[in-house]
């Protein structure tokens, strides 16, 4: 922060987790007391996907740690380390693609279907095994069948298949 270009920026915003160290009032303070263009944003309190350093330990947790076998302090380091040099060689950058639109388009179909599917009169006798209740799009894109339910009630916006009120990404 004493070195350019931050020293000499407007803002910097750092992106924080929730974690102690800089969480509160008096934390957001004292950080802004030493860095006056400092502005701290935090993720959302149950959000740890969107800390990279948190995907990385849950990719150790189910990729290393996972069986706990080790019979001894030694080999789990030599198998972190192993892991950090073979990880190292095969990650690349996640590339974006999707944008707002997609994103507000997302959340619209959920919102479609979810008022859809509680407006459906569903005693516990008549439900019927997920995939006889889910939406099928054809793989041309263009018919769509809704299992039990009359076509009318299917919004034809939906361009995925779906298991209740759960989309499913099914490349066509």
């Amino acid at each position: 922060m004493s070195k350019p270009p931050y020293a000499k920026a407007r803002r910097v915003c750092w992106i924080v987790d929730n974690g102690s160290a800089h969480r509160g009032s008096r934390a957001v303070e004292r950080l802004q007391s030493h860095h006056k263009n400092l502005v701290l944003v935090h993720t959302p309190v149950h959000a740890s996907w969107l800390n990279q350093i948190e995907i990385y330990f849950s990719i150790i947790q189910r990729k290393v740690l996972t069986p706990n076998d080790f019979k001894s302090l030694n080999e789990l380091a030599e198998r972190l380390l192993c892991f950090q040099k073979y990880y190292e060689q095969i990650a690349t950058p996640f590339e974006w693609k999707s944008t707002r639109n997609d994103l507000n388009t997302s959340i619209n179909k959920v919102k479609t279907v979810s008022s859809l599917t509680m407006s459906w009169s569903m005693e516990p006798s008549s439900i019927s095994p997920p995939q006889e209740i889910g939406l099928i799009l054809a793989a041309d894109s263009t018919a769509l069948f809704h299992h039990g339910h009359p076509s009318s009630e299917v919004p034809t916006s939906c361009n995925r298949p779906f298991v209740g009120t759960r989309l499913i990404d099914i490349p066509l």
